[in-house]
């Protein structure tokens, strides 16, 4: 089977951290992405980063 990634959009982090997964509430979701991508199987785009960093 072929190693499986995937691409994640802002919409799925900022709703995340406004609605379901605060910072301070869940940071297990939060260092979950932060394993997984660094293990290759979560990504996004550069644009996303943008939004983002940009607090929109």
């Amino acid at each position: 089977m072929k190693d499986q990634f995937y691409i994640v959009d802002a919409d799925v982090l900022i709703t995340a951290k406004n609605r379901y997964y605060a910072f301070d509430l869940c940071p297990g979701f939060w260092e979950s992405l932060i394993y997984h991508h660094q293990e290759g199987r979560i990504y996004s785009i550069i644009p996303v980063r943008t939004e983002v960093f940009a607090g929109r």
